[in-house]
């Protein structure tokens, strides 16, 4: 898999040194059909109100719903450098969604567009039509919202041709919590 060097900031002051163990937002195992399947820890995890453009598709803005994004890593929270205030780590895959649902406590929300690109392609977001699966919000407080897949499916671009581009499912399972970020 391809990756990338990420630096994401810390807003905690009164943070140690070396105190990284709790900067991950989350840990989810994704499969790749067909190939693997990767712990992967959750970090920069945000979330907008309201349902913006995912990156390649067409949907407009919405006043409902919302947007999100986060970093997938396969280093763990006791593997990530901190230096200063910036903590670094190995990107495996960054992951955009979006869902048109109100998001409340104990919602089942449906995801409308997707985009998730681990460097393999440059796959463009689209539609999710072939999503399958659940997403529940697991919580919403103090500006965070806490997302629980189960068995969440859908499909990624691994080969562009035009009118025959071949696709591979990923499912996704675990808890991710994102934290309010204002357009």
């Amino acid at each position: 898999m391809f990756a990338l060097l990420f630096a994401a900031c810390s807003d905690d002051e009164g943070d140690e040194p070396n105190s990284n163990s709790d900067i991950s937002n989350g840990f989810v195992k994704v499969e790749y059909t067909g190939a693997s399947t990767y712990s992967l820890y959750a970090y920069d995890a945000h979330w907008n109100a309201g349902h913006q453009e995912v990156n390649g598709t067409v949907l407009d803005y919405l006043k409902s719903g919302a947007t999100f994004i986060v970093d997938l890593s396969e280093n763990s929270p006791s593997e990530v450098e901190k230096v200063f205030d910036d903590y670094f780590y190995e990107i495996t895959a960054t992951w955009q969604f979006a869902t048109s649902d109100e998001v409340k406590e104990g919602a089942e929300i449906d995801i409308d567009s997707s985009h998730w690109n681990d460097g393999s392609f440059d796959n463009s977001g689209y539609f999710c039509h072939d999503c399958s699966g659940t997403v529940i919000v697991k919580s919403v407080k103090n500006n965070q919202v806490t997302l629980q897949f189960k068995d969440f499916k859908f499909d990624r671009i691994i080969s562009f041709s035009v009118g025959n581009s071949s696709y591979q499912d990923l499912i996704v399972n675990g808890d991710i919590t994102f934290n309010y970020e204002e357009n």
